[in-house]
């Protein structure tokens, strides 16, 4: 009997010892899950949460000079912002032309974007050349992609010009009107890397033997492309759309990497209009209300058009037929 006690002493100790291990190889596991998950919580809360609710603080208030700190003004950001839109030329042409650029984003580049990408993965003739042309972009910087681009407008085209058809060109980056619509093709030309990347991928899923039946019961080409390829890239496209819409009015293209800070008014978005205001060389404490007022109106009028789209794109999407 006191063997057997002894047996029986010495298998308890075992299982609680794996379980002492056990234990501590658990709370190791979830200390180190803790540390890894730490800092982009921290982040998040801080830079995102924290960042949201300045922003909306700061839209009902200015800065005292006198106090040194920031004392509460109710709605008179909001009245500067309205009168702004009546006089201020530097935000009336930001509005414009960020529609401008949303606009042809939406109607003119994904569209190019979609059937570039279908050409491609029907292998049409000149397909090779259309994934050099329209896949650079996305393999280069886009800082020497502007550079690129300002040399070519500057120096190449000027030369041109001068040799063939014996005329000066303007200063197409610089002078008005030709500025802005330099930008917007250079935005359209660079737009379509990321999408027709997206989209072949998504393309090349489409499973053979489904479209060679289709060809066979008779299908046109702009059939197939409706409703055997388009249902194929539409979860991918409304995400474009919807994100698109609710980055319009605050994404600038590529404006700063031309311009730096000292961008031309009429080449001037809402996005970069803003972003001088808190990043310009007149940038302060008296300039980040502003801003901060103009987002959250923006925010007022993208938010239920943002749903609207969401709920327009599922009811009146492309089915498979």
């Amino acid at each position: 009997m006191e063997e057997n006690e002894v047996v029986l002493d010495e298998e308890q100790k075992s299982k609680l010892g794996k379980r002492s291990n056990f234990a501590t190889k658990r709370r190791n596991e979830i200390l180190f899950l803790i540390t890894l998950f730490a800092f982009p919580v921290i982040h998040k809360i801080i830079f995102y949460i924290g960042g949201n609710i300045n922003s909306f603080t700061l839209a009902f208030q200015r800065y005292d000079g006198g106090l040194e700190k920031f004392v509460w003004t109710g709605f008179d950001n909001f009245k500067q912002v309205f009168n702004d839109l009546k006089n201020s030329v530097m935000l009336r042409t930001g509005m414009k032309n960020t529609m401008f650029l949303y606009l042809m984003e939406t109607f003119v580049s994904i569209p190019i974007s979609l059937l570039c990408s279908y050409f491609v993965v029907k292998k049409v003739p000149g397909h090779d050349f259309l994934k050099v042309v329209f896949f650079l972009p996305s393999l280069v910087s886009g800082v020497v992609m502007v550079l690129m681009y300002k040399y070519f407008c500057e120096y190449a085209l000027p030369d041109v010009a001068q040799s063939l058809f014996h005329k000066k060109l303007p200063l197409i980056l610089s002078e008005y009107p030709y500025a802005f619509p330099m930008m917007m093709l250079y935005s359209l030309w660079v737009g379509f890397a990321g999408g027709i990347v997206m989209y072949v991928g998504n393309m090349s899923k489409v499973p053979e033997g489904v479209t060679d039946a289709a060809q066979i019961d008779g299908v046109s080409v702009m059939g197939e492309f409706w409703h055997i390829t388009m249902p194929a890239v539409y979860p991918l496209l409304t995400v474009y759309l919807i994100t698109g819409l609710t980055a319009m009015f605050t994404g600038s293209g590529a404006i700063f990497t031309f311009y730096q800070y000292n961008a031309p008014q009429y080449c001037y978005t809402t996005g970069y209009f803003l972003f001088t205001k808190v990043m310009g060389d007149n940038a302060s404490n008296f300039t980040y209300p502003y801003p901060a007022a103009v987002g959250m109106l923006v925010t007022l009028i993208v938010a239920p058009l943002t749903f609207l789209l969401k709920w327009a794109l599922e009811k009146f999407g492309p089915t498979e037929g």
